[in-house]
């Protein structure tokens, strides 16, 4: 998940407050003297964060929509699905015309040198955040 630096605060700013990692924070504004125990947003690993020119993840890469979400009001369609006409409530495919194998997968452009912490991914969505 590239991020730029509204994504960064949201994703700082759940961590710190649901999670409660009061110290979580992005490698981005990590200094030599104080590096976060917690980091929400990490440089991603395709890149050299000491090289700033031709560091960035560029271009078009898959992205994995996810189709349904449960929330405090049962299972939905997720935002993500509905904007981009995938899935229906019952996970069929709403446009026939899209392959079943590949339909949770769309094409986004990405210019990005940072991204939500993998590792921290899992924990996340648990607490109730949906990428």
């Amino acid at each position: 998940l590239g991020v730029c630096l509204g994504l960064q605060a949201m994703v700082i700013e759940y961590a710190r407050n649901v999670l409660a990692l009061s110290d979580a924070h992005s490698t981005e504004f990590d200094t030599a003297e104080q590096a976060t125990p917690h980091p929400a947003v990490v440089f991603m690993p395709e890149g050299d964060p000491s090289q700033m020119g031709g560091t960035m993840r560029l271009g078009a890469r898959p992205t994995h929509i996810s189709t349904h979400v449960t929330t405090s009001r049962g299972r939905q369609t997720s935002l993500a699905a509905d904007v981009y006409g995938i899935s229906n409530i019952s996970g069929d495919s709403v446009d026939s015309s899209i392959d079943n194998t590949a339909r949770n997968i769309v094409s986004e452009r990405h210019r990005h040198r940072y991204e939500v912490n993998p590792a921290m991914v899992e924990q996340l969505e648990a607490a109730g955040l949906m990428f």
